[in-house]
């Protein structure tokens, strides 16, 4: 029986925002350089949020402050998605995010779900990232859940197929009517 859904944030909870933001202001060539050089260092809590506006406005001559407020305008909510999850009767939900943890704790005051969320896991924080599979070990270790009690919802194939490797039912997300019928075959209500 399913008692926890586990969800991802950029992509599945809101909408991306880097991926976005990245070909308005730089070369396909600087955005796989920033992916490469900067956003594991990111997720892991080595590289500070400051330090990641700092590094894209040298960049791009875009100043921190302007990629900040143009992040966290890009940031729209999937309404339906998040719809579907608060009205969830039997399950706890769970936020599991790579990012830092000052961006989507902000973005997770802009759109209201912190009382969503049983608990929070951001990647910059307990210096673990997905698809690793310690990050989804610590996980379930904080929740006090067997693999087989949570549906994981990401919308990283990478991501999904790390989740079913430590045992966890995994999904890919395309949209809240796919996850609703997913959650339908699984008896999550």
């Amino acid at each position: 029986m399913i008692k926890h859904v586990l969800t991802d944030f950029f992509g599945v909870l809101s909408s991306e925002v880097a991926p976005v933001w990245l070909p308005r202001h730089m070369s396909n060539e600087e955005a796989v350089a920033y992916k490469r050089d900067v956003i594991n260092r990111v997720d892991l809590g080595e590289f500070s949020y400051r330090e990641l506006l700092g590094y894209l406005s040298s960049l791009t001559g875009v100043p921190a402050s302007q990629i900040h407020e143009e992040w966290y305008d890009i940031s729209k909510p999937h309404v339906d998605y998040i719809s579907l999850l608060r009205g969830l009767k039997e399950c706890d939900v769970y936020l599991l995010s790579n990012a830092s943890s000052e961006f989507v704790r902000c973005l997770i005051d802009k759109h209201g779900l912190m009382d969503l969320f049983a608990d929070v896991f951001i990647s910059a924080e307990i210096r673990l990232a997905k698809p690793d599979a310690s990050y989804f070990r610590y996980c379930l270790d904080k929740i006090g859940a067997k693999a087989e009690e949570c549906v994981f919802i990401d919308d990283n194939p990478v991501n999904v197929e790390a989740a079913k490797k430590v045992g966890i039912i995994a999904i890919l997300f395309e949209n809240a009517a796919q996850i609703r019928r997913e959650f339908e075959i699984l008896g999550i209500s």
